[in-house]
């Protein structure tokens, strides 16, 4: 069956596509203004054992599927058994249902195919998948081209698409873009995505530019991508990426900008929890304007033994609720390296603020730069250490112009029991930072905590209260200094250099 340059304005009988050599094709049709007390406003669609369905250069308006558990607000599609189906080069626009407010998909059978390509979505609305819902329990869904989500909203999950990953493959072309433009959901403002098979995974984005997910064996997700403008007004986690890692799942992001993402919960852009030997890397990407109350640009809880954080060459800028939050528990690994912090600012930990407990668990920072960060505690770096956890600081750490209400102008760290030593092996240098005890750094450590740093620089430092420079309690612990100090034109109440 072939239609073409056609108008609709009335919900189309099911159409069933089955058979290797059966075809149907919607080619300039558009379909406006229907009201359905179903699924599938414009059609529904099963397509099997070869069947094909093909629709392209079509428009779908105010297609409303209506009902409390409606799917596809325009299009319902089940596809099983060597189904394929394809949709390009075609739009929907207001349209609406519970689940899937222009498009529900669902792949059932291995050898299902499901093709997206350069499709727009706007102001199309659902409780979740504000313009996509997708389904893969098995099968192949691609997407290419240029895809756009605008000012899509979904009252839970996936302002824009919300893909549920059981099986199969799952695509996104790495040189076309998808685009997330003001798109809203209380979880993934953009995407949100849960996989659910050996190797699961559960994010939400909100996306500018290409990306690609492959679902085989573990979970990769590779970004070049743009996050501008991403709002969250109800409780929720991850305005941009909201994901939950689980058994030996891998999250990739990298080469992305991250504009304007504001939270109200925990994560401005980026929401991670990482464990049971789950692997996060952020690289060469950047948090700009983000907010939330922990962890504006990211926050991350990650524990359990070989679970892994990877920060490399990221920058955050103008972050309220700090750059970086981190929960590091039971044997959790993160290392943050060449990375920069500026402007940003938060209650604790300007730039970054870490809680690490237990054996086994690890930070290790390498070559960072704090600039105009503020906190009440900690206006650069907070870290707090309990029962065992070890942190290493390499490189260059440097710290101008940072400032804090209290403790720890540039770096606040308190360190209990941790049992092994805390290494700072590389260079720590403090210019014009000022706090109440600390001017620049202030540290803290009992029962047995042990705390090694090699080099000091503090320049024109001060506090309004002990230590200029640097304040130290020690209580049953060592505190050493192995190499070279330097303390310049460092003031305070009482030690203007050290207290």
């Amino acid at each position: 069956m072939q239609q073409q340059d056609k108008s609709y304005t009335t919900h189309q009988d099911d159409i069933i596509v089955s058979g290797i050599g059966n075809q149907t094709t919607f080619t300039n049709c558009t379909f406006s203004k229907i009201n359905y007390n179903g699924d599938g406003a414009a059609f529904c669609a099963d397509i099997s054992s070869g069947g094909k369905l093909l629709i392209k250069d079509s428009k779908f308006i105010e297609c409303k599927a209506i009902g409390d558990e409606s799917i596809g607000g325009a299009i319902y599609l089940y596809i099983n058994n060597e189904g394929q189906a394809s949709i390009s080069n075609s739009s929907f626009n207001q349209c609406e249902a519970r689940y899937g407010g222009g498009i529900n998909t669902y792949l059932l059978d291995e050898n299902s195919i499901l093709e997206l390509a350069s499709l727009r979505f706007e102001n199309c609305s659902a409780e979740y998948g504000g313009g996509l819902y997708s389904i893969v329990s098995e099968g192949h869904l691609s997407i290419t081209g240029l895809t756009l989500f605008q000012n899509c909203v979904s009252n839970q999950n996936g302002g824009g698409f919300y893909l549920q990953i059981q099986g199969g493959n799952v695509n996104f072309s790495s040189t076309d873009q998808i685009l997330f433009d003001n798109c809203q959901g209380k979880h993934g403002g953009g995407l949100l995505v849960i996989a659910e098979d050996d190797n699961t995974l559960a994010t939400g984005e909100a996306i500018e530019s290409g990306n690609l997910i492959t679902v085989n064996g573990t979970i990769n997700l590779y970004y070049n991508n743009t996050f501008s403008n991403i709002q969250l007004s109800e409780a929720g986690n991850g305005t941009a990426i909201n994901a939950d890692l689980q058994t030996g799942s891998q999250l990739l992001i990298k080469d992305s900008q991250f504009i304007q993402c504001k939270g109200s919960s925990d994560g401005g852009a980026i929401y991670l929890n990482i464990n049971n030997e789950e692997q996060a890397t952020i690289s060469n990407s950047s948090f700009d304007q983000c907010e939330a109350q922990q962890g504006g640009g990211i926050y991350a809880s990650v524990s359990s033994l070989n679970s892994k954080l990877e920060l490399e060459s990221v920058v955050f800028e103008n972050c309220k609720g700090g750059g970086v939050n981190l929960r590091i528990d039971t044997g959790g690994k993160v290392s943050i390296s060449n990375s920069s912090f500026s402007n940003c600012e938060a209650n604790q930990g300007g730039g970054i603020r870490v809680d690490m407990q237990n054996y086994n668990s690890y930070l290790e920072l390498t070559n960072l730069s704090f600039e105009n960060c503020s906190a009440s505690d900690g206006g650069g770096l907070t870290i707090f250490a309990q029962d065992g956890p070890k942190f290493s600081i390499n490189g260059k750490t440097s710290f101008k112009n940072c400032s804090s209400i209290t403790d720890g102008g540039g770096f606040n760290t308190k360190c209990n029991n941790t049992g092994e030593q805390i290494n700072m092996t590389g260079q720590l240098e403090y210019e014009k930072c000022t706090s109440n005890r600390g001017g620049g750094m202030y540290v803290i450590c009992r029962a047995y905590a042990i705390i090694v740093i090699n080099q000091l620089s503090f320049k024109d430092c001060s506090s309004s209260g002990q230590g200029g420079g640097l304040y130290v309690y020690s209580f049953a612990s060592q505190f050493n200094v192995t190499g070279q100090s330097l303390f310049k034109n460092c003031t305070s109440e009482k030690g203007g250099g050290i207290y």
